[in-house]
């Protein structure tokens, strides 16, 4: 079915403002999808296709900073004027993110052309689809390292797919495909030399050495892991510091009372976790991040 073109803008369809962040509009399309999903909510359905439209516009920063700037309503229009199929709500749900929030989208954009949304996992390690667009199915193979709008060829169709890829809060890939992290440390271990547990694309984490004596500004490279790039070369893990020293005030005195008159008492203060735990954490928020 053709979608209706609601009366009010895509953030007042996702209940945001204009100047919502990435992570709220992704919020608010999630709250939104649990409620209006048809598989909870038969009635639900167009509502729920007008949301994941919206959300489809508003998460794409090229295309939000279109509509912004424009105050693009043929824009707004034309993503309803082409999101027309004739499936059930629940394969439409995969033109977007689905009621888990897994953040891969696929909408039709015109004749011969489809746009896909990936993570950031996704389009590093590659991807194989089908993906659902405008009520069709698209077989789309995505190679290892693709770009934030990077083009591919759709199977036998020709049809042109366009790539979205969302960013990653702890890792970002270079002109070489190689993947950088970033990783907490202290000024001793970088002095002495240490063992450490940073975060990789594979599934276990990768052990670095630093050696004794490394600048806090040093890049420490794990060759052959970062990602396989044209399923032949693996690029490397590019690891760089932040300094976390403990706070060099070791705390203060205080007068209390004792059985013998008063005495003075050391209070240490609550500082911050230490850098092995601000790694493991950091391990921890990698695993959980799509």
């Amino acid at each position: 079915m053709r979608l209706r073109l609601p009366d009010v803008d895509p953030y007042t369809v996702l209940g945001i403002t204009p100047s919502a962040s990435t992570d709220e509009v992704k919020r608010a399309y999630r709250a939104l999808a649990r409620t209006l999903h048809p598989d909870v909510n038969p009635t639900g359905e167009e509502e729920f296709k007008q949301v994941t439209v919206a959300y489809t516009l508003l998460s794409d920063p090229v295309e939000r900073a279109r509509y912004d700037e424009s105050a693009g309503q043929a824009l707004w229009q034309q993503l309803f004027t082409t999101a027309t199929d004739g499936s059930t709500g629940s394969s439409a749900a995969a033109d977007g993110p689905d009621a888990a929030g897994r953040d891969r989208a696929g909408v039709l954009l015109g004749p011969g052309r489809v746009q896909i949304r990936l993570t950031f996992t996704e389009a590093a390690r590659g991807a194989e689809g089908p993906f659902l667009a405008g009520g069709h199915r698209y077989t789309v193979t995505v190679p290892a390292g693709t770009r934030d709008g990077a083009t591919l060829p759709a199977d036998a169709t020709g049809t042109s797919v366009t790539c979205r890829v969302s960013g990653h809060p702890y890792f970002s890939l270079d002109d070489d495909t190689n993947v950088h992290i970033r990783v907490p440390v202290t000024t001793a271990e970088l002095a002495a030399g240490a063992d450490i547990r940073v975060p990789a694309l594979s599934p276990a984490p990768v052990r670095v050495r630093i050696p004794a004596g490394t600048l806090a500004g040093a890049v420490l490279r794990a060759r052959g892991r970062g990602i396989i790039v044209h399923g032949t070369r693996a690029s490397d893990l590019l690891v760089s510091f932040t300094v976390v020293d403990p706070d060099p005030d070791p705390g203060e005195h205080a007068t209390v009372p004792g059985t013998r008159g008063t005495r003075t008492a050391y209070r240490r203060p609550a500082g911050p976790p230490s850098a092995a735990a601000q790694r493991a954490t950091l391990l921890k928020k990698v695993r959980a991040t799509p």
